[in-house]
Formats: C-alpha cells, sequence, structure tokens
C-alpha cells in the first residue's frame, strides 16, 4: 500500500476521479473501481 501526504482537496479530488472510473467491462468478476480513502495524517 502506498502512503503520501498532500492537502484535502486534492486527496477528495483523486478520490473522485478513483470512483468516476468505474468497472473494469474486462474483468468478468469486477463489482466497481478500486476503493480510496482519506485519511487524517497523525501529528
Amino acid at each position: 500500500m502506498s502512503e503520501q501526504s498532500t492537502t484535502k482537496e486534492r486527496a477528495e479530488f483523486k478520490r473522485d476521479q478513483i470512483h468516476a472510473f468505474g468497472k473494469d467491462d474486462l474483468i468478468a468478476r469486477c463489482q466497481g473501481s478500486m476503493s480510496a480513502i482519506i485519511e487524517p495524517c497523525p501529528g
């Protein structure tokens, strides 16, 4: 898993891009897009 820090607005934008991609029609069992979770940085 990759962890990065950025602004909340940029993180929300990237999350929305991931969710908008949708399912992959080439993968028969695909249920939808990848998941993306925004979490606050510790400290």
